[in-house]
């Protein structure tokens, strides 16, 4: 990309210290099966909610980005355990 950001690298610059650590911290990743690390959780949540527009339709986006290969019932159960993490990054 010649040295450009991608725009997840932009939104990860402006993220809060310490949001890695909180994804454990308020439950949103206790243990990684699909959604193996902080960094894969952002994603799933913000690809539901910019283009994904269901859970199903989440799943299939993860899957054809090589990020993971994830059911529409886990992703479902992934970002509901999210809310939590998403109100303190919202904080």
């Amino acid at each position: 990309m010649r040295g450009e950001e991608t725009s997840f690298e932009q939104l990860l610059s402006v993220m809060p210290e310490g949001w890695k650590e909180k994804t454990k911290e308020l439950g949103a990743l206790v243990r990684g099966r699909e959604i193996k690390d902080a960094l894969d959780l952002p994603r799933l949540v913000f690809l539901y909610l910019t283009e994904g527009k269901s859970f199903s339709g989440t799943a299939a986006l993860l899957h054809l980005a090589g990020i993971c290969s994830i059911s529409k019932k886990a992703v479902f159960t992934r970002f509901q355990k999210s809310g939590e993490w998403l109100q303190w990054l919202c904080g």
